[in-house]
C-alpha cells in the first residue's frame, strides 16, 4: 500500500504536502504560498512532467525534472519581464538558438553549461560545435548574423 502527503496549513496561508519529511506532491503543487507562488516536488527536489515546477505568482515559470532546471520544447525559464533561458539536465543548453534571451535584446550563447558568448560571437562559437543536420535548423538560422531582424 502506497503511503500519501499529508497536508500541513501553517498561519498565514502557506500549505505544504509532505511525506516522510519530505515536500511532496503527486496529483498537485506539494507547497503553495499565500502570495501564490507553488512549486511541484517530488521526494523534495522540484519536478513536474505536465507544466512548469514552479509558478510565480507575478507570472514567471520554472521547468525542473528530478530537481535540475530542465525543458526540451521550449525556454525552461520565463521570467515575467521576458527574459527566457534554456536548460537541459541541468546546464544552459541550446542548439537552434541562444540560451539566453534577455529582455533587452542581448542574446547569450551555452553549449552543454559552457558559455559560448554574446551576439554574433556566440553564434559563430555554436556553429562550430554543431554537426551538418543542426546547423540546417531554420531556428537556428532565424538567429544567423546574415540574417536581419
Amino acid at each position: 500500500m502506497s503511503q500519501e502527503s499529508k497536508c500541513i496549513v501553517h498561519s498565514g496561508g502557506l500549505k505544504e504536502w509532505r511525506l516522510n519529511g519530505k515536500l511532496h506532491c503527486l496529483d498537485g503543487p506539494a507547497l503553495e504560498v499565500a502570495n501564490g507562488d507553488k512549486q511541484w516536488l517530488l521526494n523534495g527536489k522540484p519536478h513536474r512532467t505536465d507544466g512548469p515546477a514552479i509558478e510565480y505568482a507575478n507570472g514567471s515559470k520554472e521547468w525542473f525534472f528530478n530537481g535540475k532546471l530542465h525543458r526540451t520544447d521550449g525556454p525552461a525559464v520565463e521570467w515575467v519581464d521576458g527574459t527566457k533561458q534554456w536548460w537541459v539536465d541541468g546546464e544552459r543548453h541550446r542548439t537552434d538558438g541562444p540560451a539566453v534571451e534577455w529582455v533587452d535584446g542581448t542574446k547569450e550563447w551555452h553549449f552543454n553549461g559552457k558559455w559560448l558568448g554574446l551576439g554574433d560571437a556566440g553564434f559563430w562559437a555554436l556553429w562550430e560545435k554543431l554537426d551538418e543536420e543542426q546547423r540546417s535548423d531554420w531556428k537556428l538560422l532565424q538567429h544567423a548574423p546574415w540574417v536581419k531582424p
